[in-house]
This record gives structure tokens, sequence and C-alpha cells, in this order.
């Protein structure tokens, strides 16, 4: 019975010694303590004062930059592998045409290739003005030399043909094309550039000119529409010749004719009944 009492007395004095024990101040205690201190004291100035609630650093970083356009990225890409070739117009060139008195022209005749009506291009139009000598100035920056005449072939650089690229992008229903390089549609154009015939075939009568060399296969840099002009010869070349023809000028009559396969580009440019000349 003792023991007992003695479990009893000590639960008691438990229960008064945790009544008795003053309050642990709490985080929320301190906030609101500290709070109404703030009060007291904005009462005691005039000033009203504002809670301050402390900001998480976020985690987030920052977008990834956009990609560049592909197809600027590609026209970047082969102006400046015109330039290392030397096929760019260089800076002083450009001042010097900006120098010189321009006369504007508006009586060009322009090509009208069938993609325009079949709903494959459209016109984006150009401003053409002509220099002293006869040459065509385009946009303020392309060089187009000659009258696009069989005995005067127009003649422009691989940059010009490639700067299609920054408008016309089938495979994403851009289908914006240069008037400037419709200037060229349906006339002669001379232009000089790699050449690659068929590997198997005893004698040829097509072939690509190209920007940069290409064996075909495996070597080089292979073409891309904007780079590359398909070539139907007036007259065939034997197996034995076109292996020694790396390079050459080529003029025929240039058409602009793009052959889309499930949206991808995969030519854009012709010139037919052709003459080759080989150089280096």
């Amino acid at each position: 019975m003792k023991f007992v009492w003695t479990i009893a007395l000590l639960l008691v004095l438990g229960a008064l010694f945790l009544l008795l024990q003053p309050e642990a101040p709490s985080r929320m205690n301190t906030d609101a303590r500290a709070q109404e201190e703030a009060l007291l004291a904005s009462a005691a100035t005039g000033v009203e004062a504002t809670a301050t609630v402390p900001v998480t650093p976020s985690n987030e970083t920052e977008s990834a930059p956009q990609v560049k356009d592909v197809a600027q990225a590609l026209s970047d890409e082969l102006a400046a592998s015109s330039a290392a070739r030397g096929g760019a117009q260089s800076a002083s060139e450009t001042d010097s045409i900006a120098n010189q008195a321009r006369t504007p022209l508006t009586n060009l005749s322009l090509g009208a290739p069938g993609a325009i009506a079949e709903g494959k291009m459209r016109v984006v139009p150009s401003r053409f003005e002509s220099l002293a000598d006869g040459t065509i100035i385009a946009d303020d920056v392309w060089k187009i030399t000659g009258k696009g005449t069989i005995d005067d072939p127009y003649c422009v650089s691989w940059e010009f043909l490639a700067s299609a690229a920054d408008t016309y992008t089938p495979r994403v229903q851009d289908y914006g094309f240069p008037e400037r390089i419709l200037l060229l549609h349906g006339k002669h154009l001379r232009v000089a550039g790699y050449l690659a015939f068929p590997l198997v075939a005893p004698t040829s009568s097509e072939c690509l000119v190209m920007l940069n060399q290409w064996d075909g296969c495996c070597i080089g840099v292979p073409p891309t529409p904007y780079d590359a002009v398909e070539v139907q010869l007036q007259s065939a070349i034997p197996r034995s010749q076109r292996h020694a023809m790396a390079y050459g000028s080529i003029e025929g009559v240039f058409e602009v004719e793009p052959y889309i396969v499930d949206g991808w580009l995969v030519g854009l440019y012709m010139l037919k009944h052709s003459l080759v000349e080989q150089g280096l």
C-alpha cells in the first residue's frame, strides 16, 4: 500500500513541476514579440512598420540562348568558305560600290519558274541599280556582271547563289525566293567551281559544279542545294577525260528548279545546254 502511495506522490510532484516551469520562447512567439515591438516603435515615431518576408534564392537558370536559324547558319558557312577561297566580296569592294554613282533599274526581265505557279515559291522583291560600267548592283550588296546573253553571260559569286538560303527553306514552309536570283532564270550564266561526274558511267552528259571540292563519296564537303548547280552538257564527256577535270568554268542557260521530296529541298539550280571549260 505504501508503494502505491509513493508512486502517486511522485506523479503529483512531477505534474506540479511541469506546471510551474516557465514557458520556453518559441520561434513563433519570438517573431510575434518582435512584430509587436516594431509596431510600438512605429507608433512612437509615426512611421508604418512593414513585415519583411525572406526570399528564398531560386535555383532556376536562365533559358538557353536560341539556336541560330539553320538557313542563316548555312549561309554564314557558305560565305566563310567562299571568302576563304577568295570568292566573297572584300570590304573595300563593298565600300567602292557604295561610293559609286548608281542608276535605278526598273526594266529588267525577270524569270518566272514554274515553282511560283505551283505554290512552291514566293517572290521576295529586290532593288536593282546600275553602275557606270553596266554592272548590276542588287539590294545594295550583290554584284552581277554581264548581260545574260550567250556572248556576254551573267557572272555571279557562289555567295550570291547561296543567299537564297536566307529566305527559301521549304522544310519549314518558308518559300520566299529572292527576286535578284530570278533575274538569272532563263539567261546565260557562267559559273566556276569544282566538278563531280557520275562514278561508273562510261560517258556522262551530266555533272555537278560546286562551291566545295567533293569526290562524290567520302572526300571533301558534300554540296547543298544552295551551293551546287546540276549541269546538263551539250555533249557527253568520256570517262578518261572527265577524271582529269577537277575544276572548271561552265556556261549554260540557268534555271531555278526546286526539287522537293517530302518537304526537303534536294536540288535548286540547273544549267542546261552547257559547255565546260577545264581549269586548274
